[in-house]
């Protein structure tokens, strides 16, 4: 009887000796390093070749000049983007181009001898008119029926007179965000108008015996916001145009996760009652996941260690300071295929005084790329703790500031970054750090990927921009903070509602409109963006079909079809799908590197 009471004893003993260790474990966060979330496995981009070379006709864009040209240059990189071939060259070298439906000669003034010039378009040429110029020979060749010369003063804003491109809107311009220089002129009747401002002409294409014009009576051509515009009325000018697109989305959430607030906030109590913590953990984080499922969205979520401004926090105390919100939502969001990435160890940018800053951020220039490099490996130090099996793949700059210090800094002590998303366009802002979608002209491995817009409601100039990147190549790159709500000026004194209501019109759009773009991580999206721009796209073209070929084409490949004349057939064949988007435009998802589309000629 004694022993069988012994073993008891003992037995207890042991179970509640294990269960202190359990306990012991899991509050030291032993149990995380047990049981790691696991963010989504990055497979290899899918790719498809074939040396096949088919016949028919292609397409080259000409950009005529002489000097440097920032709108032919803006022109280049829109076209670039968008897989449609062009080349340089002089005047006089322009003027060797044989007349055809499929070349185009750019212009941005009348630098070319209007004499050469009107035969080339008579004789089946295309031209296309990227700035307006006042030179009343070329009146009749360019569909003007009375020039009057330039405008005083700016025309602003943009009216849709004929579909270009699905989501382009009208824009009444009171904030000055478009501005032109336009001339006073009247039309021919055989001009077709596309976009006025202020009922300006500023938009048309016109016929010229067996060639065609396009003409834009506009100088904001130079802006990275008109590149799909650029892309899509380039169509215009050819029997067919393709080009292609990266089919892409993705969404940033900076600062998060991060320390937010103690206590209560005004613009969150006067709707909820609870504190500023308890609100991220109990409606903004739910809802944000909810609307990722509705609309098919996967986070890239950059975190930040501390919003102190300087570089005293220990790793030790980060990793005391953060461990509920590692656990809460970084390994939730893991846990839904998001990727974690690298926002700051704090919430100063990487520059020192040496390099350009604005005042007014009211931030603390960095004293030298060793204290940068030590902030940033607590925080690598931080985040191996509660995700020791994961890799810090994407940084973004605090308030997108960032210069050649920061970036050797982060290569040196995170040398796992390869990914760097601040602006697509940074405006006048000092030491904002603008990019374009390309590989870094130092470091191999790293790829530049910057976001195109932000915020959870749209104003029209902002729907401008989204839209205008997809129709050049297919590119939805957004971010927001969980503090817009916290800023005034953000958040308008709004409120959660109507900007969760905003984010979720906003991605309804998206989805309604673009179907076709595919949800990605941004270090994903970068490797997509990387092989899509080193793929050779080939397009033939003949009367009555398309023929798309490539080597290295993603797969699959995305392109829009734009037909003058015919239409092609919707449906799924084999090796492509032909969605109709508007008369005229037709998105093309192809599965083999080699297709030929009909185009049926309409009776």
């Amino acid at each position: 009887m004694r022993q069988r009471l012994y073993f008891v004893w003992v037995g207890t003993a042991i179970i509640l000796l294990a269960l202190v260790g359990v306990i012991q474990v899991m509050r030291v966060d032993g149990f995380y390093k047990l049981f790691p979330a696991r963010g989504q496995e990055v497979a290899p981009i899918k790719t498809m070749s074939t040396d096949q070379i088919p016949s028919g006709q292609e397409v080259h864009v000409t950009l005529v000049t002489d000097k440097e040209d920032p709108i032919l240059n803006n022109i280049a990189q829109a076209l670039t983007y968008a897989k449609v071939p062009f080349s340089y060259r002089t005047p006089l070298e322009a003027m060797n181009v044989t007349p055809s439906p499929y070349h185009i000669l750019v212009i941005t003034d009348n630098i070319l001898p209007y004499e050469a010039t009107e035969r080339f378009v008579k004789q089946g040429g295309r031209l296309f008119v990227a700035q307006r110029f006042t030179d009343k020979r070329w009146n009749s060749l360019v569909g003007i029926e009375e020039n009057n010369g330039y405008f005083e003063n700016n025309a602003y804003g943009i009216e849709i007179q004929k579909p270009l491109f699905p989501g382009y809107e009208t824009i009444v311009d009171t904030q000055g965000s478009i501005p032109n220089s336009m001339m006073d002129v009247t039309l021919s009747n055989q001009a077709e108008l596309y976009m006025t401002a202020e009922n300006i002409p500023m938009l048309w294409t016109h016929e010229y015996e067996k060639g065609k014009v396009v003409y834009w009576n506009a100088t904001f051509l130079v802006t990275k916001f008109t590149r799909g515009l650029i892309t899509q009325s380039m169509g215009l000018a050819t029997p067919q145009f393709v080009s292609g697109q990266v089919a892409t989305k993705v969404m940033f959430i900076d600062d998060f996760p991060a320390p937010f607030p103690a206590g209560f906030t005004d613009v969150i109590t006067k709707d909820y009652d609870m504190t500023t913590q308890a609100f991220f953990e109990k409606i903004w984080w739910p809802d944000m996941k909810r609307i990722a499922e509705e609309a098919g969205l996967l986070y890239t979520n950059m975190f930040i260690g501390t919003y102190r401004n300087d570089d005293m926090v220990t790793s030790e105390q980060l990793i005391s300071d953060m461990r509920h919100q590692m656990i809460f939502f970084g390994r939730d969001s893991q846990r839904r295929g998001d990727e974690l990435g690298y926002h700051g160890y704090n919430h100063q940018p990487l520059v020192t005084s040496r390099e350009p800053m604005d005042t007014e951020l009211q931030y603390i220039p960095w004293r030298d790329q060793q204290h940068m490099e030590s902030s940033i490996i607590k925080a690598k130090q931080l985040f191996s703790y509660y995700f020791p099996d994961e890799i810090l793949r994407s940084y973004v700059p605090p308030s997108n500031v960032l210069n050649e210090t920061g970036i050797h800094a982060l290569k040196q002590a995170m040398p796992t970054i390869q990914v760097i998303g601040s602006l697509y366009d940074g405006g006048d802002g000092k030491g904002v750090f603008e990019q374009e979608f390309e590989g870094d002209a130092f470091y191999k491995d790293l790829f530049h990927f910057p976001r195109i817009s932000s915020g959870y409601g749209q104003a029209p100039f902002e729907m401008l921009a989204i839209t205008d990147a997809v129709a050049n190549f297919g590119m939805f790159s957004h971010f927001i903070h969980p503090d817009d709500l916290l800023d005034i000026d953000r958040a308008h004194k709004a409120g959660w509602k109507p900007m969760r209501k905003g984010l979720t019109e906003l991605m309804y759009h998206m989805n309604h409109m673009y179907p076709y773009l595919r949800e990605y991580q941004a270090f994903y999206a970068a490797e997509k963006m990387k092989q899509y721009s080193k793929a050779n796209l080939y397009v033939h073209y003949s009367e009555d079909q398309i023929t798309i070929s490539g080597k290295g084409l993603v797969n699959p490949c995305d392109v829009f079809v734009r037909v003058e004349k015919g239409t092609l057939v919707e449906g799924k064949f084999a090796g492509y799908h032909v969605t109709k988007y508007m008369d005229g435009l037709y998105h093309v998802q192809v599965t083999k590197p080699l297709i030929s589309i009909p185009v049926k000629e309409v009776k």
